[in-house]
């Protein structure tokens, strides 16, 4: 699929294609049907997240290593239409579409921390920090475009194992929350000093993780899968607001995963297969295996190991290869492996 590291893997709102990102410098599109690519994008830096648009189906984003956002039209594949630029300093490292209060935007997570890129028209664009969410965020996944957030996060001085946080996100009234500005900005000082030292913390091996797997089995596996111009416009980064003044951030739960992220594994949040509520999906290092987690009550549902490889799993995403089925996408060692519900 390319020619260097995936980065990032985003199924399509209709489950049919499959967007993935690169250290190629290329974001490419792939179909699940014919496993072969249908379409790549020329970037001008390497790219660590992508992600749909469901409200407008010819456009997909990417965040790039240079910690700016490119939006492509796929009638247009030889140049960007848009750039958004972001006010932090190092990789994009997750994209999302999310809606906050019927406003569509994108949720994106650097190393640092949170935001939601608020998209009112093509020219303009707010990006809101959220300072409820600190420590060296790796992915975000979202349940549907006003739905349930998950949070990912590397191990660190003040929790020795990787954290998943499931989360909302509402608009709340700026008049009612004047009061707080100045405390939010202490906060933010002091979230952005822990961001910088838990960025160079070195993910430490231990033990498994602390909820005991309900059901342990392995999954089938189906088969492999195996430029940028200057953009016509220019979206610049318009202000950048505080977003526990304009946003309401709702933590529900926060699950405990493995002792050990060297990579940056892209987590997953998706409806029950069987129609009760969420699961999370993540990867476990430690034991080269994916953790599913049921997100209402925290327990864990299954552990699916890796059958024939001890490298781990990078990148999950909710596909539907065939109509009326559901099967969850797994990506490791350049290799996309199709897991199937039973």
């Amino acid at each position: 699929m390319h020619t260097k590291e995936i980065r990032d893997v985003q199924a399509c709102p209709n489950g049919e294609l499959l967007l993935t990102a690169g250290l190629d410098k290329t974001l490419r599109i792939s179909s699940l049907t014919t496993n072969a690519v249908v379409q790549t994008f020329r970037l001008p830096a390497a790219s660590w997240a992508c992600a749909w648009n469901s409200t407008q189906p010819v456009h997909i984003y990417c965040g790039l290593a240079n910690n700016n956002i490119l939006l492509f039209d796929m009638r247009y594949p030889t140049h960007f239409v848009e750039e958004l630029q972001s006010e932090a300093t190092c990789p994009i490292v997750s994209l999302q579409e999310y809606s906050v209060g019927g406003q569509w935007g994108l949720l994106s997570c650097d190393l640092k921390g949170v935001s939601f890129w608020e998209i009112s028209t093509q020219s303009d664009a707010k990006q809101h920090r959220l300072s409820q969410l600190d420590g060296v965020c790796t992915s975000l996944s979202t349940a549907g475009l006003n739905g349930k957030v998950l949070c990912s996060y590397r191990p660190s001085k003040a929790c020795n194992v990787t954290r998943h946080v499931v989360f909302s996100l509402q608009r709340r009234n700026i008049d009612d929350n004047d009061d707080d500005d100045d405390d939010d900005d202490d906060d933010d000082e002091e979230e952005d000093g822990d961001g910088t030292a838990v960025e160079v913390q070195q993910a430490e091996t231990g033990e498994t993780p602390s909820s005991a797997p309900r059901n342990t089995t392995s999954s089938s596996s189906g088969s492999s899968i195996g430029g940028g111009s200057e953009g016509r416009r220019r979206s610049h980064l318009s202000s950048v607001t505080n977003a526990s003044r304009d946003i309401q951030c709702t933590i529900d739960r926060q699950l405990l995963g493995g002792p050990q992220q060297t990579k940056l594994a892209r987590s997953c949040i998706l409806s029950h297969p069987r129609g009760f509520g969420n699961l999370v999906c993540a990867s476990n290092e430690a034991n080269q295996s994916a953790l599913l987690w049921d997100a209402s009550t925290g327990d864990v549902y299954q552990e699916v190991k890796r059958d024939r490889c001890k490298l781990p799993y990078v990148a999950f995403a909710d596909v539907t290869p065939e109509q009326n089925s559901r099967s969850l996408a797994a990506l490791a060692d350049g290799t996309l492996e199709i897991l199937n519900w039973s």
